[in-house]
């Protein structure tokens, strides 16, 4: 398929795209780096900000999930067969379920642990518990925020190298519609 499509996504849903994707790739940099940093103070302030993108991230895949269904009824043309078209869509039903998995699991985590530190949205608001805290939870929290975590850097990068795919094998203006209006 080298046909062009002229259809583009609306700035709107390119911004909360393009931003999603940045601060997820914050996180995974910032949470890879915290864990293993020995500066106590360094490493609070990394926790934070962490904890803060990753609530931001929930907000906007919230918002983005309401913008996408809005243009799905609209039946917006993709590309290419129709097994594509569905693993495409199940590709990205995975990619919103992690996102918003990786996050519920880590504000678990954050309210689970025995330490008495409230997280704090960019200095502007403190995040409620979602639990009480107990460290059996923090532990199964953890543990379950690892590995979402892991299965979430391999779904961006399946979905990177698709769209690198689309753009540069199949010539087919996928990526185009969400680079540029």
């Amino acid at each position: 398929m080298n046909q062009p499509s002229p259809l583009r996504w609306p700035w709107g849903v390119r911004l909360f795209h393009w931003l999603s994707a940045a601060l997820i790739l914050a996180m995974l940099v910032l949470g890879t780096m915290m864990v293993r940093l020995e500066n106590a103070g360094l490493r609070f302030d990394l926790y934070q900000l962490h904890k803060a993108f990753g609530i931001t991230v929930l907000a906007l895949t919230g918002l983005r999930s309401v913008v996408r269904l809005a243009l799905a009824r609209k039946g917006l043309p993709l590309p290419g067969p129709a097994w594509q078209r569905r693993a495409a869509s199940a590709a990205h039903g995975a990619l919103y379920l992690l996102i918003v998995a990786v996050g519920l699991s880590g504000w678990i985590m954050a309210s689970a642990t025995p330490l008495p530190i409230p997280t704090s949205i960019f200095g502007l608001f403190d995040l409620p518990p979602l639990v009480a805290r107990d460290l059996a939870t923090y532990k199964r929290a953890q543990a379950a925020h690892g590995w979402l975590t892991t299965a979430l850097a391999c779904l961006v990068l399946l979905h990177v190298m698709a769209a690198l795919k689309h753009q540069f094998w199949q010539r087919d203006d996928v990526l185009s519609r969400m680079v540029r209006g």
